[in-house]
Protein backbone atom coordinates (compact mmCIF):
# COMPACT_ATOMS: atom_id res chain seq x y z
CA UNK A 1 0.00 0.00 0.00
CA UNK A 2 2.80 2.45 0.61
CA UNK A 3 4.27 2.09 -2.37
CA UNK A 4 1.05 2.29 -4.69
CA UNK A 5 0.29 5.79 -2.10
CA UNK A 6 3.81 7.17 -3.30
CA UNK A 7 3.61 5.78 -6.72
CA UNK A 8 0.53 8.04 -6.85
CA UNK A 9 2.10 10.95 -5.27
CA UNK A 10 5.28 11.02 -7.36
CA UNK A 11 2.36 10.46 -10.68
CA UNK A 12 0.55 13.27 -9.22
CA UNK A 13 3.91 15.67 -9.05
CA UNK A 14 5.24 14.47 -12.53
CA UNK A 15 1.80 15.56 -13.85
CA UNK A 16 1.49 18.97 -12.10
CA UNK A 17 5.05 20.30 -13.32
CA UNK A 18 5.34 18.00 -16.51
CA UNK A 19 4.50 21.80 -18.35
CA UNK A 20 7.22 23.63 -15.64
CA UNK A 21 9.82 20.76 -16.63
CA UNK A 22 8.98 21.43 -20.79
CA UNK A 23 9.12 25.53 -19.95
CA UNK A 24 12.21 25.58 -17.65
CA UNK A 25 14.65 27.01 -19.86
CA UNK A 26 11.86 30.01 -20.77
CA UNK A 27 10.74 29.75 -17.04
CA UNK A 28 14.16 30.27 -16.14
CA UNK A 29 14.46 33.44 -18.16
CA UNK A 30 11.02 34.75 -16.99
CA UNK A 31 12.21 34.67 -13.15
CA UNK A 32 15.53 36.15 -14.38
CA UNK A 33 13.71 39.46 -15.59
CA UNK A 34 10.84 39.56 -13.38
CA UNK A 35 11.58 42.61 -10.98
CA UNK A 36 13.19 44.97 -13.65
CA UNK A 37 9.97 44.02 -16.44
CA UNK A 38 7.65 44.69 -13.52
CA UNK A 39 8.97 48.41 -12.79
CA UNK A 40 9.13 48.89 -16.63
CA UNK A 41 5.38 47.42 -16.38
CA UNK A 42 4.80 50.15 -14.42
CA UNK A 43 6.41 52.75 -15.95
CA UNK A 44 4.19 52.18 -19.09
CA UNK A 45 0.91 51.42 -17.03
CA UNK A 46 1.80 54.65 -15.16
CA UNK A 47 2.69 56.98 -18.58
CA UNK A 48 -0.33 55.74 -20.39
CA UNK A 49 -2.59 56.57 -17.49
CA UNK A 50 -0.95 59.98 -16.44
CA UNK A 51 -0.98 61.86 -20.04
CA UNK A 52 -3.73 59.74 -21.72
CA UNK A 53 -2.00 59.14 -24.94
CA UNK A 54 -2.25 56.12 -27.08
CA UNK A 55 -0.16 52.89 -26.45
CA UNK A 56 1.79 52.84 -29.16
CA UNK A 57 2.71 55.68 -28.36
CA UNK A 58 3.56 55.14 -24.92
CA UNK A 59 6.20 52.19 -26.52
CA UNK A 60 7.38 54.59 -28.81
CA UNK A 61 8.44 57.17 -26.42
CA UNK A 62 9.37 54.76 -23.98
CA UNK A 63 11.37 52.76 -26.27
CA UNK A 64 13.47 56.19 -27.52
CA UNK A 65 13.83 57.51 -23.97
CA UNK A 66 15.24 54.81 -23.18
CA UNK A 67 17.58 54.17 -25.98
CA UNK A 68 18.97 57.73 -25.55
CA UNK A 69 19.41 58.13 -21.69
CA UNK A 70 20.74 54.25 -21.18
CA UNK A 71 22.54 53.06 -24.40
CA UNK A 72 23.35 56.73 -26.00
CA UNK A 73 26.30 57.48 -23.58
CA UNK A 74 27.53 54.17 -23.72
CA UNK A 75 27.80 54.04 -27.99
CA UNK A 76 29.72 57.45 -27.58
CA UNK A 77 31.91 56.16 -25.24
CA UNK A 78 32.69 53.33 -27.14
CA UNK A 79 33.20 55.39 -30.21
CA UNK A 80 35.81 57.71 -28.35
CA UNK A 81 37.88 54.52 -27.82
CA UNK A 82 37.62 53.31 -31.22
CA UNK A 83 38.43 56.55 -32.39
CA UNK A 84 41.45 56.23 -30.38
CA UNK A 85 42.52 53.03 -31.51
CA UNK A 86 42.02 54.19 -35.06
CA UNK A 87 43.99 57.23 -34.56
CA UNK A 88 47.02 55.18 -32.90
CA UNK A 89 47.21 52.25 -35.82
CA UNK A 90 47.45 54.80 -38.41
CA UNK A 91 50.24 56.55 -36.32
CA UNK A 92 52.09 52.83 -36.83
CA UNK A 93 51.16 52.42 -40.60
CA UNK A 94 52.71 55.68 -40.88
CA UNK A 95 56.03 54.67 -38.91
CA UNK A 96 55.77 51.20 -40.23
CA UNK A 97 57.52 51.33 -43.63
CA UNK A 98 60.38 53.73 -42.48
CA UNK A 99 61.43 51.55 -39.74
CA UNK A 100 61.20 48.59 -42.65
CA UNK A 101 63.83 50.46 -44.73
CA UNK A 102 65.87 51.68 -41.74
CA UNK A 103 66.19 47.48 -40.42
CA UNK A 104 66.41 46.15 -43.44
CA UNK A 105 69.09 48.57 -44.71
CA UNK A 106 70.76 48.14 -41.35
CA UNK A 107 70.82 44.53 -41.01
CA UNK A 108 72.23 44.53 -45.30
CA UNK A 109 75.52 46.47 -44.14
CA UNK A 110 76.45 44.08 -41.39
CA UNK A 111 75.46 40.84 -43.70
CA UNK A 112 73.14 39.62 -41.50
CA UNK A 113 70.68 36.40 -42.87
CA UNK A 114 67.10 37.40 -44.18
CA UNK A 115 65.76 35.28 -41.15
CA UNK A 116 67.70 37.08 -38.46
CA UNK A 117 66.71 40.54 -40.27
CA UNK A 118 62.88 39.35 -40.62
CA UNK A 119 62.60 38.47 -36.62
CA UNK A 120 64.62 41.82 -36.24
CA UNK A 121 62.01 43.66 -38.00
CA UNK A 122 59.23 41.77 -36.25
CA UNK A 123 60.58 42.56 -32.81
CA UNK A 124 60.89 46.31 -33.63
CA UNK A 125 57.95 46.76 -35.04
CA UNK A 126 56.06 44.99 -31.94
CA UNK A 127 58.00 47.27 -29.59
CA UNK A 128 56.87 50.74 -32.14
CA UNK A 129 52.76 49.70 -31.77
CA UNK A 130 53.51 48.99 -28.18
CA UNK A 131 54.49 52.51 -27.63
CA UNK A 132 52.14 54.03 -29.71
CA UNK A 133 49.22 52.35 -28.05
CA UNK A 134 51.17 53.69 -24.49
CA UNK A 135 51.36 56.97 -25.14
CA UNK A 136 47.49 56.76 -26.25
CA UNK A 137 46.89 55.20 -22.89
CA UNK A 138 45.22 52.17 -25.26
CA UNK A 139 45.16 48.71 -23.74
CA UNK A 140 43.68 46.13 -26.75
CA UNK A 141 42.63 43.39 -24.28
CA UNK A 142 40.17 46.00 -22.57
CA UNK A 143 39.29 47.32 -25.82
CA UNK A 144 38.57 43.94 -27.38
CA UNK A 145 36.31 43.15 -24.47
CA UNK A 146 34.48 46.15 -24.81
CA UNK A 147 33.78 45.58 -28.17
CA UNK A 148 32.44 41.92 -27.61
CA UNK A 149 30.22 42.93 -24.03
CA UNK A 150 28.26 46.15 -25.81
CA UNK A 151 25.69 44.27 -27.88
CA UNK A 152 25.75 42.02 -24.29
CA UNK A 153 25.12 45.14 -21.76
CA UNK A 154 22.16 46.11 -23.93
CA UNK A 155 20.39 42.65 -24.12
CA UNK A 156 18.70 42.48 -20.52
CA UNK A 157 17.54 46.16 -20.88
CA UNK A 158 15.94 44.80 -24.24
CA UNK A 159 14.71 41.53 -22.71
CA UNK A 160 13.05 43.15 -19.77
CA UNK A 161 11.08 45.56 -21.98
CA UNK A 162 9.85 42.94 -24.16
CA UNK A 163 8.61 40.78 -21.07
CA UNK A 164 6.96 43.80 -19.86
CA UNK A 165 4.94 44.58 -22.73
CA UNK A 166 4.08 40.75 -23.46
CA UNK A 167 2.62 40.90 -19.99
CA UNK A 168 0.69 44.05 -21.08
CA UNK A 169 -0.62 42.41 -24.13
CA UNK A 170 -1.61 38.78 -22.15
CA UNK A 171 0.42 37.15 -23.95
CA UNK A 172 2.07 35.65 -21.21
CA UNK A 173 2.38 32.04 -20.77
CA UNK A 174 0.01 30.61 -18.28
CA UNK A 175 2.49 28.37 -16.33
CA UNK A 176 4.80 32.11 -15.56
CA UNK A 177 1.73 33.97 -14.28
CA UNK A 178 -2.22 34.86 -14.64
CA UNK A 179 -2.38 37.65 -17.14
CA UNK A 180 -5.34 39.52 -18.35
CA UNK A 181 -5.51 41.57 -21.71
CA UNK A 182 -5.73 45.25 -21.37
CA UNK A 183 -8.63 45.99 -23.34
CA UNK A 184 -7.49 49.32 -24.69
CA UNK A 185 -4.32 47.46 -25.94
CA UNK A 186 -7.00 46.66 -28.55
CA UNK A 187 -8.03 49.89 -29.62
CA UNK A 188 -4.73 52.06 -29.25
CA UNK A 189 -2.24 51.06 -32.28
CA UNK A 190 -1.67 52.87 -35.36
CA UNK A 191 -2.48 52.27 -38.93
CA UNK A 192 -2.59 48.44 -39.88
CA UNK A 193 -1.57 47.31 -36.50
CA UNK A 194 -4.34 48.85 -34.98
CA UNK A 195 -4.63 45.62 -32.55
CA UNK A 196 -1.29 45.70 -30.57
CA UNK A 197 -2.35 41.94 -29.11
CA UNK A 198 -2.62 40.43 -32.25
CA UNK A 199 0.34 39.74 -34.67
CA UNK A 200 1.08 41.88 -37.84
CA UNK A 201 -1.22 40.82 -40.39
CA UNK A 202 1.03 42.03 -42.88
CA UNK A 203 4.87 41.04 -41.92
CA UNK A 204 5.63 44.75 -42.60
CA UNK A 205 7.54 45.58 -38.88
CA UNK A 206 9.27 41.54 -38.88
CA UNK A 207 10.49 42.60 -42.34
CA UNK A 208 11.71 46.27 -41.12
CA UNK A 209 13.67 44.24 -37.66
CA UNK A 210 15.26 42.00 -40.10
CA UNK A 211 16.96 44.81 -42.24
CA UNK A 212 17.61 46.91 -40.30
CA UNK A 213 19.40 45.01 -37.41
CA UNK A 214 21.48 43.09 -40.33
CA UNK A 215 22.40 46.18 -41.65
CA UNK A 216 23.45 47.63 -37.74
CA UNK A 217 25.65 44.53 -36.82
CA UNK A 218 27.30 44.98 -41.02
CA UNK A 219 28.23 48.50 -40.11
CA UNK A 220 29.49 47.60 -36.82
CA UNK A 221 31.59 44.52 -37.85
CA UNK A 222 33.24 47.21 -40.82
CA UNK A 223 34.37 50.08 -38.14
CA UNK A 224 36.06 47.71 -35.63
CA UNK A 225 39.56 47.42 -35.98
CA UNK A 226 42.17 44.59 -35.53
CA UNK A 227 38.85 41.71 -36.53
CA UNK A 228 39.58 38.63 -34.61
CA UNK A 229 37.85 35.05 -35.02
CA UNK A 230 36.25 35.65 -31.86
CA UNK A 231 34.74 38.59 -33.11
CA UNK A 232 33.65 36.85 -36.08
CA UNK A 233 32.03 34.43 -34.28
CA UNK A 234 29.77 36.96 -32.07
CA UNK A 235 28.87 38.62 -35.35
CA UNK A 236 27.53 35.74 -37.05
CA UNK A 237 25.70 34.78 -33.70
CA UNK A 238 23.86 37.94 -33.79
CA UNK A 239 23.10 37.60 -37.17
CA UNK A 240 21.90 33.88 -36.57
CA UNK A 241 19.47 35.95 -33.63
CA UNK A 242 18.37 38.66 -35.52
CA UNK A 243 16.83 36.05 -38.25
CA UNK A 244 15.13 34.26 -35.18
CA UNK A 245 14.08 37.66 -33.88
CA UNK A 246 12.07 38.12 -37.14
CA UNK A 247 10.82 35.06 -37.08
CA UNK A 248 9.62 35.26 -33.65
CA UNK A 249 7.58 38.54 -34.21
CA UNK A 250 5.94 37.21 -36.95
CA UNK A 251 3.72 35.09 -34.10
CA UNK A 252 4.03 38.16 -31.37
CA UNK A 253 1.75 40.68 -30.63
CA UNK A 254 2.30 43.92 -32.54
CA UNK A 255 2.84 45.79 -29.56
CA UNK A 256 6.59 43.75 -28.85
CA UNK A 257 7.22 44.13 -32.89
CA UNK A 258 6.37 47.79 -33.00
CA UNK A 259 9.01 48.11 -29.70
CA UNK A 260 11.90 45.83 -31.78
CA UNK A 261 11.39 47.64 -35.05
CA UNK A 262 12.03 50.85 -33.10
CA UNK A 263 14.65 49.84 -31.46
CA UNK A 264 16.48 48.20 -33.93
CA UNK A 265 15.84 51.80 -36.35
CA UNK A 266 16.82 53.69 -33.28
CA UNK A 267 20.31 51.77 -33.18
CA UNK A 268 20.67 52.25 -37.41
CA UNK A 269 20.14 56.14 -37.39
CA UNK A 270 22.59 56.36 -34.41
CA UNK A 271 25.04 54.39 -35.87
CA UNK A 272 24.92 56.41 -39.35
CA UNK A 273 24.76 59.73 -37.45
CA UNK A 274 27.78 59.12 -35.46
CA UNK A 275 29.50 58.22 -38.78
CA UNK A 276 29.18 62.44 -39.91
CA UNK A 277 32.30 64.56 -39.04
CA UNK A 278 29.88 67.46 -37.20
CA UNK A 279 28.48 65.43 -35.05
CA UNK A 280 31.60 63.13 -33.72
CA UNK A 281 33.24 66.85 -32.93
CA UNK A 282 29.87 67.63 -31.23
CA UNK A 283 30.23 64.82 -28.81
CA UNK A 284 34.33 65.21 -28.26
CA UNK A 285 35.12 61.80 -30.52
CA UNK A 286 38.94 62.12 -32.10
CA UNK A 287 39.12 62.96 -36.00
CA UNK A 288 39.41 59.12 -37.76
CA UNK A 289 39.41 57.33 -40.99
CA UNK A 290 36.04 56.06 -40.58
CA UNK A 291 33.63 58.99 -40.11
CA UNK A 292 32.56 60.68 -43.65
CA UNK A 293 30.72 63.60 -44.78
CA UNK A 294 28.49 61.27 -46.87
CA UNK A 295 28.26 58.08 -45.03
CA UNK A 296 24.97 57.09 -46.57
CA UNK A 297 26.58 56.83 -50.19
CA UNK A 298 29.48 55.65 -48.68
CA UNK A 299 27.95 52.57 -47.33
CA UNK A 300 26.02 52.40 -50.36
CA UNK A 301 29.17 52.61 -52.70
CA UNK A 302 30.07 49.69 -50.15
CA UNK A 303 27.34 47.22 -50.44
CA UNK A 304 27.27 47.89 -54.30
CA UNK A 305 31.00 46.93 -54.57
CA UNK A 306 30.35 43.77 -52.00
CA UNK A 307 27.09 42.40 -53.95
CA UNK A 308 29.45 43.16 -57.16
CA UNK A 309 32.01 41.59 -56.15
CA UNK A 310 29.64 38.63 -55.09
CA UNK A 311 28.07 37.84 -58.55
CA UNK A 312 31.51 37.84 -59.90
CA UNK A 313 32.45 35.20 -57.76
CA UNK A 314 29.09 33.16 -58.57
CA UNK A 315 30.08 34.13 -62.27
CA UNK A 316 33.48 32.38 -62.38
CA UNK A 317 32.32 29.90 -60.11
CA UNK A 318 29.52 28.58 -63.16
CA UNK A 319 32.02 29.46 -65.76
CA UNK A 320 34.10 26.36 -64.52
CA UNK A 321 31.72 24.22 -63.92
CA UNK A 322 31.24 24.15 -67.68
Amino acid sequence: MLSVRVFQVNSHFLVKHKRFYANSFAYAIFRTFEFPSSCIESLLSATHSAFHIPWWVVIATTTLTIRAVVTLPLHIHLQKNQAKVEVAFAEVDAFRQPLEHRIIAKCRNEGLHIDIANKKLKQAFHELKGDILAKHHINMKYYRIKAYLSPFIQLPLFISISLAIRNLTGALPDWYKVTSIIPSMKEEGLGWFHDLTLADPYYLMPGIILVSNLLNISIYSKQVQKRSIALAIVHNFFRFMTIAMASASTQLPAGIALYWMLSSCYGLFQNVLFKYSRVRRIFGIPKSKSESENPIRDLLHTYKSEWTGFLQKQRDYHSQLK
